[in-house]
């Protein structure tokens, strides 16, 4: 349940990212404009008469970009215009600045014009995705933004290559009808930043919608997460170096919240030069996927692979690269490391994800072969997502390297500036997060069960609960709850022990009670509360939450007792051919009180209480009945009769007690023949029962008794069965009791259905 809320909340938490954008969604008003609506006009130079008059489409001065709502990104490098230097890939060198004027014409609409004269809280506001690199902007010839910075030369002395630029405008600069706005946009020509370098969108619309469209508080959050995660599992590393996993991600976080700090708007606040801001964009950019191939390497791998320290190297030097030559340069750099990415990725899919998936899957199912569990290969592998590391980090991983591949997709072709993989990299972020909380929660646990077992000697159910609760062991409550209690024990292990060697007597109880112990791993693997609380020589005594799970778990053993007689040897190296082993196994379910047992140096959490002190007498009972399998009236009123073979036998007060209690055996694993008639004779041995119960008719049920002894011993031999299978022993035991009853007219005087035992 826990693992499902944590899942659903990181669902919601990508779902609200998202959708994120809609939700600052607002209906277009009549001052909206998109400036796509409008042809383009650009060309070399400027002209400040240019930002008051339309441009002449036929003079042959202008290059004309025609009006499209999905019009691409305009590079000045990539336009034809007028003195525009060539530029070799690589070349470490800039151009000289050079001066270009844009000019869009567009309208205000009357209803538009109309809405800024009625509403006196609007402002109007202009949005542009992107524009660089340094710049001004002019209304129907003023100014209403500007970010030059030349030195006496005319050279850019601070670059202003920025996203997402918004601001308000004075109302009265529209004019009803048509407007002009223009650009003077100086910088180097052959710099791929320089124009409007981003697809969309471009708009003119109300400043506090363009202001809540702009909303980066998500953004925000998540970086600071990115960083903060980062510089946490940093000081992991610092304090424990062995865990390198601690390093790589704690880089990996850090440069990615890094990275995503620069593509916000926040970030010119801090620092204005795009120069700068560039180059630590695509600084952190390339040195996330190696960190990234890194640290999913050393948590599923355990080490890194040639093929990354050979690419992490390469990227490496590229990174520094960056720092030493011109902002065209930095460009070149980031193109060859988008075409190196298609080189890299199949190796990462392959490598770093899918074989180490693959890897976990074997492991798994090692697992269950050496646990003798059966498993399915769809099973196997949704067990291998939710139980492993790289399980976990599939999915984010998948998602992470999509997300990249669009932004390196957009980057090169279609500009829209989205930034998806900012949603991909949360996911793996978070499941990366949640990994190694998850991996040093165990460490931490297992050290703690480490010192509390050495200095107490507890049971691990006990240290399990300390644990989690983080409690102080003396400090713990006792606990009343309904409970099943299981004792078993070995029938005659005196003589199956006789002749042993002290460590062959070790080996045979540790043999048998592995085999014993399958149904209750089985049924703790189910997510039960299934656990040996007790080993006594050559018994047990367990503990269950679920009654149904404790009878299931007692006709299993009898099923693990059967392979181990077929082949004792091959449980027991040592054992004699001829072994079998037989096992008595009495449960009651009831009241029980889990509380501390023990002393100064060595405390216990342990049932106490009728209930357990019932379920040893009925194991111990199993030899008087030579029954397997014995249980109380209060178990068979929990379980669903429907779902085992159990016949009522008994009304008994143990030793030590008052009330009488009923008592029923499981019989599903007797002998096939005998188990069948049991079944069919139950309406005769009900009979029987009543008239034993009841005091009456004795000599009838004598009778009866002779009738069906006979008539089971008569099936066992038409049956061919062996002559070690004994029939049914009730009747008979009944018969023995009728008779020592009858012989004393007192105990008949007080007979009241009831058999009270004198001893355990």
């Amino acid at each position: 349940m826990f693992h499902r809320k944590i899942k659903l909340f990181f669902l919601s938490v990508i779902l609200c990212l998202v959708l994120h954008p809609l939700l600052w969604a607002n209906p277009p008003n009549p001052l909206y404009v998109n400036l796509q609506d409008y042809p383009l006009y650009v060309k070399t130079g400027f002209d400040i008469a240019d930002t008051l008059r339309p441009p002449d489409r036929d003079s042959g001065e202008w290059l004309v970009i025609e009006a499209s709502p999905k019009r691409p990104p305009v590079y000045v490098k990539d336009l034809p215009l007028y003195g525009k230097p060539d530029r070799i890939f690589l070349s470490p060198f800039g151009a000289r600045e050079m001066e270009f004027t844009f000019v869009i014409p567009f309208r205000i609409s009357d209803e538009g014009a109309a809405a800024m004269e009625r509403d006196h809280t609007l402002i109007p506001g202009i949005f542009l995705v992107s524009l660089g690199d340094n710049w001004e902007i002019y209304l129907n010839g003023r100014v209403v933004k500007a970010e030059m910075f030349l030195d006496g030369e005319g050279r850019i002395i601070s670059h202003r290559s920025y996203r997402r630029i918004s601001f308000p405008v004075e109302k009265n600069l529209f004019t009803r009808g048509e407007n002009i706005l223009a650009f003077r946009i100086v910088g180097d020509p052959t710099f791929s930043d320089m124009g409007f370098y981003y697809a969309s969108p471009y708009y003119i619309d109300d400043y506090r919608v363009i202001v809540r469209s702009s909303n980066e508080a998500i953004d925000l959050i998540l970086l600071g997460l990115y960083v903060f995660m980062g510089i946490h599992h940093l000081f992991m590393f610092l304090f424990r170096r062995k865990d390198r996993h601690n390093l790589y991600y704690g880089l990996f976080s850090l440069v990615l919240g890094i990275y995503l700090f620069t593509r916000t708007t926040t970030i010119y606040f801090l620092v204005q030069d795009s120069n700068i801001i560039l180059r630590l964009e695509l600084f952190m950019v390339i040195l996330v996927l190696p960190l990234g191939a890194a640290f999913l390497e050393s948590i599923s791998l355990k080490k890194i692979c040639l093929v990354t320290r050979i690419y992490g190297a390469l990227y490496g030097i590229l990174a520094i690269s960056l720092w030493f030559f011109s902002l065209p340069y930095t460009i070149d750099v980031l193109t060859l490391w988008q075409y190196s990415i298609i080189g890299i990725a199949p190796f990462i899919i392959g490598h770093d994800i899918v074989y180490s998936f693959v890897l976990a899957v074997r492991d798994q199912k090692k697992r269950y072969t050496a646990a003798g569990k059966s498993y399915s290969p769809p099973g196997i592998i949704a067990r291998t997502m939710v139980e492993t590391s790289i399980g976990n980090l599939v999915i984010g991983a998948f998602l992470t390297f999509g997300t990249a591949v669009f932004d390196v997709i957009d980057s090169a072709f279609l500009h829209y500036g989205v930034t998806a993989s900012r949603y991909g990299f949360f996911v793996f972020t978070a499941g990366s997060t949640l990994i190694l909380a998850r991996r040093f929660a165990f460490l931490f646990n297992q050290q703690q069960r480490i010192i509390i077992r050495s200095n107490k000697g507890m049971n691990t159910k006990l240290v399990d609960w300390i644990v989690i609760q983080d409690r102080d062991p003396n400090d713990m409550p006792s606990v009343n709850a309904d409970n099943a209690i299981m004792f078993t024990d070995v029938r005659s292990f005196t003589t199956l022990s006789e002749g042993m060697s002290s460590r062959a007597l070790t080996n045979f109880l540790g043999a048998i009670n592995e085999v014993l112990a399958k149904p209750l791993f089985f049924a703790e693997d189910q997510g039960f509360v299934a656990y040996t609380d007790k080993f006594m020589g050559d018994g047990t005594m367990n503990i269950f939450t679920d009654s149904s799970v404790a009878l299931r778990t007692a006709v299993e053993i009898r099923s693990q007792l059967k392979l181990f007689n077929a082949d004792p040897r091959a449980f027991f190296g040592e054992a004699p051919a001829d072994m079998q082993v037989n096992v008595g196994t009495g449960i009651a379910y009831g009241p029980v009180t889990l509380g501390i047992m023990g002393h100064s140096r060595r405390v216990d959490y342990t049932p106490i209480g009728d209930t357990v002190n019932l379920a040893s007498r009925l194991e111990n009972l199993t030899k008087e009945y030579n029954t397997p399998i014995i249980i109380n009236d209060s178990l068979y009123k929990a379980v669903n009769p429907e779902s085992f073979l159990l016949r009522h036998i008994d009304r008994i007060r143990v030793k030590g007690k008052k009330h009488p209690v009923d008592i029923y055996e499981e019989f599903s694993t007797d002998n096939p023949v005998v188990r069948d008639l049991k079944i069919k004779l139950l309406p005769r041995f009900t009979e029987l029962q009543e008239m034993y119960f009841s005091g009456k008719n004795w000599d009838k049920a004598n009778r009866l008794v002779e009738k069906l002894s006979r008539y089971y011993e008569e099936s066992l031999g038409k049956n061919n069965v062996s002559p070690g299978i004994s029939g049914d022993f009730l009747p008979g035991i009944y018969a023995k009791r009728m008779r020592l009853i009858s012989e004393n007219p007192e105990l008949l005087a007080h007979w009241d259905g009831v058999y009270t035992f004198t001893s355990k």
